[in-house]
Formats: C-alpha cells, sequence, structure tokens
C-alpha cells in the first residue's frame, strides 16, 4: 500500500483559484485508518484548501487535530481517503470515511 503524489482530494485540487487563507481554523478528523494516520496524509487531505500550521495526531482514536489558515466553507463535513493495492487478481481499493468538524478562532 502507497500514497501517490496526486492531491486526494481531487475537486478541491481541480479548482481554478482557492480564495486568500485569512481564518484561523482549528480542524478535528475522525476516522483515519491507524495505518494511514500520519503528517503526509494530513497535508495531501488539505492541499489546496488551507495552510497548516499544526498538526496533533492521536492514533490510539483514530483522530487528529489541525491548526490551520483557511476558509472555513473550502473544509468539508466528511470526505473519503482511499488506497489502492495491488493484488494477484487485479488491483483492490480500500475507502474509508473522514469527518472534519471545524472551529474558528
Amino acid at each position: 500500500t502507497q500514497l501517490n503524489p496526486d492531491p486526494i482530494n481531487h475537486r478541491i485540487a481541480n479548482c481554478s483559484r482557492v480564495p486568500p487563507h485569512n481564518e484561523r481554523l482549528s480542524i478535528e478528523i475522525s476516522g483515519i485508518p491507524p495505518h494511514l494516520c500520519c503528517e503526509l496524509t494530513i497535508h495531501r487531505l488539505f492541499s489546496g484548501i488551507c495552510t497548516i500550521r499544526d498538526i496533533t495526531l492521536t492514533p490510539a482514536t483514530l483522530t487528529c487535530w489541525v491548526s490551520a489558515y483557511g476558509q472555513e466553507p473550502l473544509v468539508p463535513s466528511i470526505a473519503h481517503i482511499g488506497v489502492r493495492k495491488t493484488a494477484e487478481h487485479g488491483d483492490l481499493l480500500n475507502i474509508w470515511p473522514l469527518w472534519y468538524e471545524t472551529y474558528t478562532e
């Protein structure tokens, strides 16, 4: 299993313009699988959405807190993360839902 260099959130990544990042946000993410609970995953999830200041990972509870600058309407309330794995009989795609709770500071 590996993450590829493409942005995970293609809908946001394909937007032609991202508004200025001017709000301080605290974002709680729950549902991250333990093997994907790392800073690389978080940076890819928020690529093009906001600028990350700080990340606090809690793999034991599958939650993460992100402190960032951005605009609250750009942060979804639910997202999905998928990982493609090559198997003997073809590729497998594992998908997990992620829930975001966003607070403005």
